[in-house]
């Protein structure tokens, strides 16, 4: 071989080596990008079902709330209703005590109340209270 024909196959060869570099670079750096898209197109997927499990999650506490508020009112309701009745009731026998309390030893007195607390009882064993009493117990 001639030495003028051996730089030329010399720097025919490093050239193709140079490009062949340049391609294989080329094809690394592409690879490597579609792997970052990929990437970043998972995390916006994964940022997507987050932000719709947040938003569903917020419904439900929103629904879980107002059914909270509701169940409060209802209570409220049916602790206001027990004690009407029971207040209903209490008072009678309250201002059966008090007349006791007050007449002080007058046996025929004591006699009268006893039979007027008798009665009271009776009626609130008859009447529609208990009905009444057992209906807001049961919703």
């Amino acid at each position: 071989m001639k030495p003028h024909a051996s730089i030329f196959f010399f720097a025919y060869a490093l050239m193709i080596s140079f490009v062949a570099v340049s391609l294989i670079s080329v094809i690394i750096h592409k690879i490597g990008m579609r792997l970052k898209e990929w990437e970043i197109e998972n995390r916006l997927n994964e940022l997507k079902i987050m932000a719709e499990k947040y938003n569903i999650s917020q419904i439900n506490n929103s629904v879980i709330s107002s059914d909270l508020t509701n169940e409060h009112e209802v209570n409220l309701e049916l602790r206001q209703l027990v004690s009407d009745l029971f207040n209903e009731k209490f008072k009678i026998f309250n201002s059966l005590c008090d007349q006791y309390f007050d007449i002080g030893q007058s046996d025929k007195h004591k006699i009268q109340l006893y039979y007027q607390a008798e009665k009271e009882i009776k009626n609130i064993c008859k009447s529609n209270d208990l009905v009444q009493l057992e209906n807001i117990v049961n919703k």
